[in-house]
């Protein structure tokens, strides 16, 4: 049986019983990248014998910078991350992914569909990162969505007075978020990252999957 897949944005055509590695040699990769990502893991070339899967596929052929600081590599690997459970699983709308030395800023976020609309745009602080997760979430000022969030989450939406002070000299060229700050962390603010396997510890994907799940109506209180 054939069947389509999406390996870093072209399609190729795989019969069952084709592993990773065949895909990979299919979309006329000779040297195997040495990890790739598909819906929303990791996977190292060692174990590129498992089964092609459903999810696209995003390689990182990309030469390291020798020297290249530790949470740049990190940083890399999120957004990846990030990208393809957030921006490639859920189709129907163009999304946007950006980010900087502070910032992680996702365009039209994806939302459940007993929202309306479905969609928003979200700021994530992470001038921290990888020391701390980010503070808390930003929404967009005045957004018609923040009654459906607060339903959703039982309130923990805020304003003036709650949002930190701290976060607003690095959201400054968003003009569109100012004190709008959704208030989530980590029971007894917990965090610990694995600087060699991120899906090993916490991280910023687990972070914005535990956001999503959040604003799903997960997470109770």
């Amino acid at each position: 049986m054939t069947s389509r897949v999406r390996i870093d944005g072209k399609f190729i055509f795989v019969e069952e019983g084709d592993t990773i590695r065949d895909a990979l040699r299919k979309a006329g990769m000779d040297q195997m990248p040495p990890s790739m990502v598909t819906g929303g893991e990791i996977i190292r070339a060692a174990d590129y014998n498992r089964p092609v899967p459903s999810y696209d596929m995003i390689t990182n052929q990309k030469d390291m910078i020798k020297g290249g600081s530790v949470r740049d590599r990190l940083l890399d690997q999120e957004v990846e991350l990030i990208a393809t459970r957030f921006l490639a699983e859920f189709p129907g709308r163009e999304r946007s992914l950006e980010t900087d030395d502070d910032t992680l800023f996702i365009g039209s976020f994806p939302l459940p569909d007993d929202y309306s609309p479905n969609y928003i745009d979200l700021l994530f602080v992470i001038h921290s990162y990888p020391e701390a997760p980010p503070a808390g979430i930003h929404l967009p000022s005045e957004s018609p969505l923040r009654g459906e969030i607060e339903a959703h989450l039982n309130g923990h939406v805020h304003g003036i007075g709650y949002c930190p002070d701290s976060d607003l000299k690095y959201i400054k060229k968003f003009s569109q978020f100012g004190r709008e700050w959704l208030c989530l962390h980590y029971r007894d603010n917990s965090w610990k990252i694995n600087f060699i396997n991120l899906m090993e510890g916490d991280c910023l994907y687990k972070f914005v999957e535990n956001a999503y799940v959040a604003l799903s109506g997960g997470h109770g209180d």
